[in-house]
């Protein structure tokens, strides 16, 4: 069992999370609907291939590979030997790691395309070599970590604060006003904010309200009028429609979703983002 525990102190501020999965993925499970997070993700496939079905067609995807900011669902699927390794970074610290990765937005880019193919594939081979997920991520936790120390940019303050107040639960706080305590007009902000981590503040404001607001819909125990009156949303109206934008679902849709089971692969990896 992966925790963050392993995430070396140097790394606190740049990983967000990691996690891990490994076995036999059940034949009939049905394919789970991923949510935009506001992270940015690099994933590690040691397995069968995955395939998102939202991607050309069903194309399967590199072992290793960038998942950018996502405004939509996607539907990842999962078939035969599965063993996962996912590192979830801070948006306003991918690109000092991963550069270029803001235009990833909604997309997906072989790791190699953000760090020379050398270093990766060194890293390849030493995840390859190594056994068990907490080695794995070990490794690659330190190939990270040496990445930072080496090259990292610091990431702009100024984007930084505004992702950091505007992806606060239960703050709600507008872009204008954002941009006002920093000293900066709305355009400036939007323009750092688009270069570094890929949506428009607002966009990434209203992706990370919904996410607050997720476990209180899929908790279905209030009505919707309350859940979008404490979540800042103007009105029940207002909440669905972003409900549909990320999710492709009505709020009643995500109350009524039946829960994950334990061998659902996807939602043990991603926990509350999977449907």
């Amino acid at each position: 069992m992966l925790t963050s525990r392993l995430i070396p102190a140097s790394l606190e501020h740049v990983v967000e999370g990691l996690w891990g999965s490994s076995g036999d993925a059940p034949a009939n499970d049905p394919p789970r609907t991923v949510l935009p997070t506001g992270t940015v993700e690099i994933i590690f496939n040691f397995g069968d291939p995955i395939v998102h079905i939202d991607v050309d067609a069903g194309r399967a995807l590199p072992s290793m590979y960038v998942t950018g900011q996502r405004t939509r669902p996607v539907v990842p699927v999962i078939r035969g030997r599965h063993d996962l390794l996912v590192i979830s970074l801070y948006p306003w610290s991918a690109p000092s790691l991963l550069p270029g990765c803001s235009s990833a937005s909604d997309a997906y880019a072989p790791l190699s395309e953000f760090i020379d193919n050398g270093e990766v594939a060194w890293l390849e081979d030493h995840l390859n070599a190594a056994r068990g997920l907490t080695a794995r991520a070990r490794i690659a936790l330190s190939f990270l970590d040496t990445l930072h120390a080496t090259r990292a940019r610091v990431p702009r303050d100024i984007v930084r604060h505004a992702a950091q107040c505007l992806g606060t639960s239960r703050t709600h706080r507008t872009v204008r006003a954002v941009a006002h305590d920093l000293g900066l007009s709305q355009r400036h902000l939007a323009r750092c904010f688009g270069e570094d981590i890929g949506l428009s503040p607002k966009t990434y404001s209203r992706v990370m309200r919904f996410q607050s607001a997720l476990p209180a819909l899929r908790r279905g125990t209030k009505s919707l009028a309350a859940i979008a009156s404490a979540y800042g949303y103007t009105d029940q109206a207002h909440m669905s429609h972003d409900a549909r934008a990320f999710s492709g679902m009505t709020p009643q849709q995500i109350g009524n979703r039946r829960p994950a089971s334990r061998q659902d692969v996807t939602s043990r990896l991603f926990h509350c983002v999977y449907l």
